[in-house]
């Protein structure tokens, strides 16, 4: 690629508003066909098409509506432009995130969230061993706005969606970020979606998973190009059948761009069979529509998206692609806007990154070009490093001592075993081979002392499902938990060390946890002047409620013959890693 890159003003500005459009589109008709097709693709004979509850969301917002593949950009946008003529800080982007992230997030997302208002900052919330869910599709859905406002400048972008993805994904859980980012950033100067695939691939890291399946995608694409039933069916044997069980979920990234990859090859530049393609393929459809119809837009401009897709709707008359309307229903504190004002705000700040990257704009009038110096990279703002140690609320606790719970006769608790029949009817964001099938993984895993290394091994959950009645319902919220050990003989302990599990959507954590000891009577009682650190964010609000962090629970030591955590969970279920126990 040239050095220097022209690209007229008028012309950017227009791809800019056909891919925000085309987002729009994919990720509304996608929403239909999310995670429907897994194991086998759609039936032959079945065409892709609006669903009906979808277009009951069109006409309600008369127009495009918010979901977490758009509105996470719309949040972006703001904090791009709150920032003015630098970049934007990790400080800004978690802000919004706790500010306008209120509900409608999930999986890695959802975790990070909870880290944040636990204290941590990216790109801790992102980092292996502190997010369980690393390494699934969150970053993808969220990041393509800064490879569209990085034109031509594919290393910046490459860079930029890397250090943005870490934000609630690490390791090669952001690649597929990486590739598309820079998919995007080069689609305002190559039409060809096989060199799209390629050019990416070279931004990947060495060594890079996702570079490797993508070079699967392509080769299946030239093995099979009439035959894209054949190809997915491969696809799914590799990386969904064959997953390591610690990453095998739907949302999985590498699955996931996989899909992406190669409904994007198959549907050859056209938009409709892109989009077609992705709900043909399935798994997570409407994030894979939504950013492969992106792509596909700034090649064909929206000229190359068809009418019926623009305008679903036969009883409005809209005289604009999806009537000019965002109507925001997912986000706390964030205006419904024009998507031709959306659009241009977004394109304003790709001028601010060119212009920041050292290029200019010339000309006047219809002359008016971008010039683009195409090889300059990202420069991360410089701003405190995140790091456990300086973070108050989560600062490593004290493990040393002699770990009373190692001489315990037994642990203690409303349930001995993971109830398969319970897990099997809620929808589980985590890896079944992550949960302890007994109780005692809480006792046989050691408590934190130091946050895990990139390749150590993950932490097993327990899922404790408070037993219900005899039609084997698990209760509602409410339901009452607890965890802990019995002695013998009195032992004196005065701090707990409590370590959550992984969290689902529904439930899984404490409302109101408490300490409580058994006396020599077996009577149980709270503990006095309990001391939480960090505090717990007591409530059913579930997203102040963070994944795998410890809590430091002291109080005056006591004689006694056993020591829990419990409380009200959320869900009719609490998960937990690890409980210690410890004199002082």
């Amino acid at each position: 690629m040239p050095t220097e890159l022209r690209l007229p003003l008028a012309e950017y500005r227009r791809k800019v508003y056909a891919s925000w459009i085309g987002q729009c589109v994919g990720n509304m008709f996608g929403l239909g066909y999310e995670n429907v097709y897994l194991d086998e693709p759609m039936p032959e004979g079945e065409t892709p098409e609006w669903k009906e509850w979808v277009l009951d969301l069109v006409r309600q917002a008369d127009g495009a509506f918010s979901d977490d593949d758009t509105d996470i950009e719309y949040l972006y946008l703001l904090a791009m432009e709150e920032a003015g003529d630098r970049d934007v800080t990790y400080d800004e982007l978690a802000r919004r995130w706790m500010h306008h992230v209120r509900s409608h997030v999930w999986v890695a997302n959802r975790a990070a969230l909870g880290l944040m208002h636990h204290g941590l900052r990216p790109p801790l919330t992102g980092r292996c061993g502190i997010n369980p869910h690393g390494f699934q599709i969150d970053p993808q859905l969220v990041n393509e706005i800064w490879g569209v406002t990085a034109p031509g400048l594919l290393r910046y972008a490459a860079e930029k969606s890397a250090w943005a993805a870490r934000v609630m994904a690490d390791g090669w859980g952001i690649e597929p970020t990486i590739h598309y980012g820079v998919m995007y950033a080069a689609a305002f100067f190559e039409r060809d979606v096989r060199r799209l695939v390629d050019v990416a691939c070279d931004h990947l890291p060495p060594g890079a998973r996702f570079r490797a399946t993508v070079a699967h995608m392509r080769r299946l694409h030239e093995q099979f190009p009439q035959d894209w039933r054949r190809a997915r069916g491969e696809l799914c044997e590799a990386y969904y059948h064959g997953e390591p069980a610690a990453t095998r979920t739907i949302w999985n990234a590498n699955l996931n761009g996989a899909c992406g990859i190669l409904a994007l090859l198959y549907g050859g530049g056209d938009f409709r069979r892109t989009l077609e393609m992705c709900c043909r393929i399935g798994f997570d459809v409407d994030n894979q529509a939504a950013t492969m119809c992106g792509l596909v837009a700034i090649l064909t401009g929206i000229e190359g998206i068809p009418a019926d897709l623009l305008d679903p709707l036969s009883d409005r008359a809209w005289t604009l692609p999806l009537n000019d309307r965002y109507h925001n229903r997912t986000r706390f504190d964030l205006p419904d806007a024009r998507l031709t004002d959306l659009a241009s705000r977004i394109a304003a700040q790709g001028e601010r990154v060119v212009r920041r990257a050292g290029g200019r704009v010339e000309g006047d009038g219809p002359a008016e070009a971008l010039v683009i110096p195409s090889q300059v990279g990202f420069h991360a703002p410089v701003e405190p490093a995140p790091s456990i140690e300086q973070t108050p609320a989560t600062g490593p606790t004290r493990t040393t001592g002699e770990n009373l719970a190692l001489s315990a006769a037994q642990v203690v608790s409303h349930t001995d075993v993971l109830d398969e029949a319970a897990l099997s009817r809620m929808i589980v964001f985590t890896p079944r081979a992550l949960l302890a099938d007994s109780v005692t993984v809480i006792r046989d895993q050691a408590p934190l002392s130091a946050w895990p290394a990139p390749d150590a091994d993950p932490p097993l959950s327990f899922y404790g499902f408070v037993p219900s009645g005899a039609d084997g319902s698990i209760p509602n919220t409410g339901a009452e938990a607890y965890y802990g050990y019995a002695w013998t003989a009195p032992v004196s302990v005065g701090r707990v060390l409590f370590r959550t599990g992984t969290l689902e959507e529904v439930g899984g954590w404490f409302i109101d946890p408490r300490v409580e000891v058994r006396d020599e009577s077996g009577a149980w009682r709270a503990v006095r002047d309990a001391r939480w650190r960090p505090e717990y964010p007591a409530g059913e609000e579930p997203l102040t409620k963070a994944p795998w962090v410890q809590y430091e629970i002291r109080f005056a030591s006591v004689a006694v013959r056993g020591v829990r955590v419990i409380g009200r969970t959320a869900g009719g279920f609490a998960s937990v890693a690890t409980i210690a126990a410890f004199r002082t």
